[in-house]
Protein backbone atom coordinates (compact mmCIF):
# COMPACT_ATOMS: atom_id res chain seq x y z
CA UNK A 1 0.00 0.00 0.00
CA UNK A 2 3.05 2.25 0.28
CA UNK A 3 3.35 5.30 1.80
CA UNK A 4 1.52 7.77 -0.76
CA UNK A 5 -1.73 9.79 0.09
CA UNK A 6 -3.17 9.58 -3.59
CA UNK A 7 -5.00 6.05 -4.76
CA UNK A 8 -3.01 3.82 -7.06
CA UNK A 9 -4.82 5.00 -9.84
CA UNK A 10 -4.50 7.98 -12.40
CA UNK A 11 -6.62 10.98 -11.28
CA UNK A 12 -8.96 10.38 -14.67
CA UNK A 13 -10.02 7.41 -12.94
CA UNK A 14 -9.98 3.10 -12.72
CA UNK A 15 -9.97 3.03 -16.05
CA UNK A 16 -6.63 4.23 -16.57
CA UNK A 17 -5.32 1.10 -15.42
CA UNK A 18 -7.69 -0.86 -18.10
CA UNK A 19 -6.65 1.06 -20.81
CA UNK A 20 -3.04 1.36 -19.21
CA UNK A 21 -1.39 1.18 -23.37
CA UNK A 22 -3.69 1.93 -25.62
CA UNK A 23 -3.19 4.62 -27.79
CA UNK A 24 -6.05 6.91 -26.97
CA UNK A 25 -4.29 9.90 -28.75
CA UNK A 26 -4.50 11.84 -24.85
CA UNK A 27 -8.06 11.93 -25.78
CA UNK A 28 -9.84 12.50 -22.18
CA UNK A 29 -13.09 12.52 -23.63
CA UNK A 30 -12.35 8.68 -25.12
CA UNK A 31 -10.89 7.79 -22.23
CA UNK A 32 -13.68 8.84 -20.00
CA UNK A 33 -15.93 7.17 -22.38
CA UNK A 34 -13.94 4.08 -22.27
CA UNK A 35 -13.95 4.14 -18.10
CA UNK A 36 -17.58 4.10 -18.39
CA UNK A 37 -18.07 1.34 -20.85
CA UNK A 38 -15.58 -0.84 -18.61
CA UNK A 39 -17.64 -0.12 -15.82
CA UNK A 40 -20.98 -0.99 -17.16
CA UNK A 41 -19.53 -4.26 -18.55
CA UNK A 42 -18.66 -5.38 -15.19
CA UNK A 43 -21.35 -3.33 -13.00
CA UNK A 44 -18.00 -2.53 -11.17
CA UNK A 45 -17.13 0.95 -10.02
CA UNK A 46 -14.19 2.36 -7.41
CA UNK A 47 -14.70 4.95 -4.48
CA UNK A 48 -12.54 6.94 -1.96
CA UNK A 49 -13.56 7.44 1.33
CA UNK A 50 -10.73 10.43 2.63
CA UNK A 51 -10.17 10.36 6.74
CA UNK A 52 -10.02 13.83 7.90
CA UNK A 53 -12.65 15.36 6.13
CA UNK A 54 -15.29 12.30 5.84
CA UNK A 55 -15.54 13.13 2.03
CA UNK A 56 -16.81 10.02 0.19
CA UNK A 57 -16.18 10.01 -3.54
CA UNK A 58 -18.05 8.01 -6.61
CA UNK A 59 -17.15 6.45 -9.48
CA UNK A 60 -20.53 6.82 -11.95
CA UNK A 61 -21.07 3.00 -11.77
CA UNK A 62 -21.53 3.34 -7.94
CA UNK A 63 -24.19 5.72 -8.37
CA UNK A 64 -26.24 3.84 -10.68
CA UNK A 65 -25.51 0.51 -8.88
CA UNK A 66 -27.30 2.75 -5.85
CA UNK A 67 -30.11 3.55 -8.19
CA UNK A 68 -28.81 7.71 -7.86
CA UNK A 69 -28.19 10.14 -10.81
CA UNK A 70 -25.02 10.89 -11.13
CA UNK A 71 -25.95 14.94 -10.44
CA UNK A 72 -26.57 13.87 -6.78
CA UNK A 73 -23.83 14.70 -4.63
CA UNK A 74 -22.43 11.47 -2.32
CA UNK A 75 -23.43 11.06 0.27
CA UNK A 76 -21.66 11.29 4.06
CA UNK A 77 -20.49 8.52 5.82
CA UNK A 78 -23.90 8.56 7.79
CA UNK A 79 -25.66 8.64 5.08
CA UNK A 80 -24.20 5.92 3.41
CA UNK A 81 -24.18 3.47 6.35
CA UNK A 82 -28.35 3.76 6.06
CA UNK A 83 -27.75 2.23 2.70
CA UNK A 84 -27.41 -0.56 3.56
CA UNK A 85 -29.58 -3.75 4.97
CA UNK A 86 -29.27 -3.42 8.77
CA UNK A 87 -27.11 -6.33 9.53
CA UNK A 88 -24.65 -5.36 7.06
CA UNK A 89 -24.59 -1.68 7.99
CA UNK A 90 -23.02 -2.93 11.42
CA UNK A 91 -20.49 -5.17 9.56
CA UNK A 92 -19.46 -2.30 7.09
CA UNK A 93 -18.92 0.35 10.30
CA UNK A 94 -17.00 -2.46 12.37
CA UNK A 95 -14.75 -3.39 8.91
CA UNK A 96 -14.30 0.54 8.53
CA UNK A 97 -12.86 1.17 11.95
CA UNK A 98 -11.17 -1.60 11.72
CA UNK A 99 -9.40 -0.69 8.62
CA UNK A 100 -8.75 2.92 10.56
CA UNK A 101 -7.08 1.25 13.54
CA UNK A 102 -4.85 -1.43 11.57
CA UNK A 103 -4.52 -0.23 8.06
CA UNK A 104 -6.15 -3.31 7.22
CA UNK A 105 -8.06 -3.67 3.94
CA UNK A 106 -11.60 -5.87 3.85
CA UNK A 107 -13.79 -7.37 1.34
CA UNK A 108 -17.22 -8.32 2.32
CA UNK A 109 -20.72 -9.10 0.29
CA UNK A 110 -23.31 -6.89 1.34
CA UNK A 111 -27.01 -5.54 0.45
CA UNK A 112 -28.21 -2.42 -0.52
CA UNK A 113 -31.31 -0.60 -0.94
CA UNK A 114 -32.00 1.88 -3.79
CA UNK A 115 -34.26 4.70 -3.04
CA UNK A 116 -36.97 2.49 -5.14
CA UNK A 117 -36.79 -0.32 -2.48
CA UNK A 118 -35.15 -2.61 -4.78
CA UNK A 119 -32.39 -4.27 -2.86
CA UNK A 120 -28.89 -4.79 -4.46
CA UNK A 121 -26.33 -7.57 -3.72
CA UNK A 122 -22.51 -6.14 -3.82
CA UNK A 123 -19.37 -6.65 -3.08
CA UNK A 124 -17.01 -4.26 -1.44
CA UNK A 125 -13.50 -4.11 -1.37
CA UNK A 126 -11.51 -1.81 0.28
CA UNK A 127 -7.37 -0.89 0.85
CA UNK A 128 -5.75 1.48 2.81
CA UNK A 129 -3.93 4.51 1.85
CA UNK A 130 -1.14 5.71 4.51
CA UNK A 131 0.46 9.34 5.07
CA UNK A 132 4.53 9.25 5.42
CA UNK A 133 3.99 8.86 9.15
CA UNK A 134 2.50 5.53 8.70
CA UNK A 135 -0.77 6.62 9.60
CA UNK A 136 -4.05 5.94 7.35
CA UNK A 137 -5.55 9.06 5.82
CA UNK A 138 -8.03 7.52 3.45
CA UNK A 139 -9.68 3.95 2.20
CA UNK A 140 -10.07 3.58 -1.60
CA UNK A 141 -12.02 0.81 -3.13
CA UNK A 142 -13.76 -1.03 -6.14
CA UNK A 143 -17.61 -1.55 -5.58
CA UNK A 144 -19.32 -4.37 -7.70
CA UNK A 145 -23.03 -5.21 -8.36
CA UNK A 146 -23.20 -9.32 -7.77
CA UNK A 147 -27.58 -9.42 -7.73
CA UNK A 148 -28.00 -11.08 -11.28
CA UNK A 149 -24.82 -13.70 -10.42
CA UNK A 150 -25.95 -14.73 -7.03
CA UNK A 151 -29.59 -15.11 -8.50
CA UNK A 152 -28.33 -17.24 -11.23
CA UNK A 153 -26.06 -19.28 -8.76
CA UNK A 154 -28.35 -19.69 -6.47
CA UNK A 155 -31.37 -20.87 -9.14
CA UNK A 156 -28.11 -23.83 -10.31
CA UNK A 157 -27.74 -24.75 -6.39
CA UNK A 158 -31.44 -24.66 -6.17
CA UNK A 159 -31.95 -26.72 -9.21
CA UNK A 160 -29.39 -28.97 -8.78
CA UNK A 161 -29.89 -29.91 -5.08
CA UNK A 162 -33.25 -31.02 -5.55
CA UNK A 163 -32.97 -32.46 -9.14
CA UNK A 164 -33.84 -36.15 -8.65
CA UNK A 165 -30.21 -37.09 -10.74
CA UNK A 166 -26.33 -37.19 -10.07
CA UNK A 167 -25.32 -33.54 -11.72
CA UNK A 168 -21.36 -32.58 -12.12
CA UNK A 169 -18.88 -30.73 -14.30
CA UNK A 170 -15.61 -32.30 -15.46
CA UNK A 171 -12.50 -30.15 -17.11
CA UNK A 172 -10.32 -31.17 -19.88
CA UNK A 173 -7.98 -32.46 -16.86
CA UNK A 174 -10.84 -35.07 -15.80
CA UNK A 175 -10.97 -33.57 -12.07
CA UNK A 176 -14.27 -32.89 -10.58
CA UNK A 177 -15.41 -29.01 -10.72
CA UNK A 178 -18.45 -29.59 -9.53
CA UNK A 179 -20.66 -32.39 -8.03
CA UNK A 180 -24.27 -32.16 -6.71
CA UNK A 181 -24.93 -33.89 -3.42
CA UNK A 182 -26.75 -36.82 -5.02
CA UNK A 183 -23.60 -37.40 -7.31
CA UNK A 184 -21.52 -37.40 -3.63
CA UNK A 185 -23.73 -39.63 -1.94
CA UNK A 186 -23.63 -42.45 -4.78
CA UNK A 187 -20.16 -42.33 -4.72
CA UNK A 188 -19.98 -41.84 -0.93
CA UNK A 189 -17.73 -38.61 -0.84
CA UNK A 190 -17.84 -35.41 0.86
CA UNK A 191 -17.96 -32.43 -0.98
CA UNK A 192 -14.34 -32.03 -0.12
CA UNK A 193 -13.52 -34.91 -1.43
CA UNK A 194 -14.76 -34.86 -4.25
CA UNK A 195 -13.56 -31.12 -5.30
CA UNK A 196 -10.48 -31.67 -7.57
CA UNK A 197 -10.81 -36.07 -7.51
CA UNK A 198 -10.17 -37.70 -10.97
CA UNK A 199 -12.45 -39.18 -12.48
CA UNK A 200 -9.91 -42.47 -12.46
CA UNK A 201 -9.88 -42.23 -8.90
CA UNK A 202 -13.65 -41.81 -8.57
CA UNK A 203 -14.38 -44.80 -10.35
CA UNK A 204 -11.75 -46.58 -10.12
CA UNK A 205 -9.92 -48.17 -12.98
CA UNK A 206 -12.21 -51.01 -14.28
CA UNK A 207 -15.30 -48.95 -14.86
CA UNK A 208 -13.01 -45.80 -16.05
CA UNK A 209 -11.91 -47.92 -18.66
CA UNK A 210 -15.16 -49.07 -19.32
CA UNK A 211 -16.32 -45.27 -19.72
CA UNK A 212 -13.77 -43.71 -21.02
CA UNK A 213 -14.94 -43.57 -24.60
CA UNK A 214 -17.45 -41.45 -23.74
CA UNK A 215 -15.33 -39.18 -22.05
CA UNK A 216 -13.25 -38.71 -25.20
CA UNK A 217 -16.43 -38.46 -27.30
CA UNK A 218 -17.55 -35.62 -24.66
CA UNK A 219 -14.47 -33.86 -24.99
CA UNK A 220 -14.03 -33.80 -28.42
CA UNK A 221 -17.85 -32.57 -28.74
CA UNK A 222 -19.97 -34.78 -28.69
CA UNK A 223 -22.86 -35.23 -26.96
CA UNK A 224 -23.16 -38.81 -24.95
CA UNK A 225 -25.83 -41.25 -23.15
CA UNK A 226 -25.37 -44.72 -22.37
CA UNK A 227 -26.65 -46.98 -20.00
CA UNK A 228 -24.67 -48.15 -16.86
CA UNK A 229 -25.10 -50.68 -14.03
CA UNK A 230 -22.74 -49.46 -11.02
CA UNK A 231 -21.87 -51.03 -7.57
CA UNK A 232 -22.41 -48.45 -4.46
CA UNK A 233 -20.14 -48.24 -2.13
CA UNK A 234 -22.59 -50.03 0.40
CA UNK A 235 -22.36 -52.90 -2.31
CA UNK A 236 -25.38 -53.06 -3.93
CA UNK A 237 -25.90 -52.71 -7.44
CA UNK A 238 -27.63 -49.71 -9.10
CA UNK A 239 -28.87 -49.20 -13.30
CA UNK A 240 -27.82 -45.78 -14.48
CA UNK A 241 -28.73 -43.52 -17.30
CA UNK A 242 -25.76 -41.44 -18.31
CA UNK A 243 -25.56 -38.17 -20.15
CA UNK A 244 -22.07 -36.85 -21.08
CA UNK A 245 -22.89 -32.95 -22.38
CA UNK A 246 -19.79 -30.86 -23.68
CA UNK A 247 -19.72 -27.01 -22.56
CA UNK A 248 -18.39 -25.18 -25.78
CA UNK A 249 -17.55 -22.06 -25.30
CA UNK A 250 -18.59 -19.60 -28.58
CA UNK A 251 -15.26 -19.51 -30.30
CA UNK A 252 -15.96 -23.88 -30.27
CA UNK A 253 -13.50 -25.01 -27.54
CA UNK A 254 -14.88 -27.83 -25.32
CA UNK A 255 -14.25 -26.01 -22.15
CA UNK A 256 -15.54 -29.14 -19.68
CA UNK A 257 -18.68 -31.39 -19.78
CA UNK A 258 -21.44 -31.58 -17.88
CA UNK A 259 -22.94 -34.94 -15.91
CA UNK A 260 -26.01 -35.87 -15.20
CA UNK A 261 -26.71 -39.47 -14.27
CA UNK A 262 -29.89 -40.81 -13.81
CA UNK A 263 -30.40 -43.80 -10.98
CA UNK A 264 -33.30 -46.00 -13.02
CA UNK A 265 -33.00 -48.79 -11.07
CA UNK A 266 -36.41 -49.17 -10.22
CA UNK A 267 -37.54 -48.41 -13.77
CA UNK A 268 -35.28 -51.37 -14.90
CA UNK A 269 -36.21 -53.81 -12.40
CA UNK A 270 -39.72 -52.93 -13.15
CA UNK A 271 -38.84 -53.65 -17.16
CA UNK A 272 -36.88 -56.86 -15.93
CA UNK A 273 -39.65 -58.13 -14.32
CA UNK A 274 -42.23 -56.75 -16.78
CA UNK A 275 -39.74 -58.93 -19.58
CA UNK A 276 -39.90 -62.40 -17.05
CA UNK A 277 -43.80 -61.81 -17.29
CA UNK A 278 -44.36 -61.80 -20.96
CA UNK A 279 -41.99 -64.76 -21.05
CA UNK A 280 -43.83 -66.83 -18.78
CA UNK A 281 -46.95 -65.61 -20.27
CA UNK A 282 -45.21 -66.62 -24.17
CA UNK A 283 -44.54 -69.66 -22.74
CA UNK A 284 -48.15 -70.56 -20.78
CA UNK A 285 -49.62 -69.69 -24.30
CA UNK A 286 -47.54 -72.46 -26.58
CA UNK A 287 -47.96 -75.29 -24.10
CA UNK A 288 -51.73 -74.07 -24.04
CA UNK A 289 -51.37 -74.55 -28.60
CA UNK A 290 -49.69 -77.86 -27.91
CA UNK A 291 -52.01 -79.80 -26.19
Amino acid sequence: MGNSTEPPWPKEGIGQILIHGVDMKNNTANQTRLLALAERMVALGYWQFEIASRKITWSDEVFRIHGLPRGNVEPDYAQLLELYHPQDREVLANLVDRALRTGEGYDFEARVFRPDGAMRHVIAMAECLRNANGEVESLYGVFQDVTDRNQSERFVRTLTANIPAMVGYWDPSLRCCYANEKYREWFGRTPQQMTGITMPELMGDDLFRRNEPYVRAALAGSPQRFERTLTKPGGESGHTLAQYIPDIDHHGQVLGFYVLVTDVTELKETQLQLEKSNLALRGALERARTR
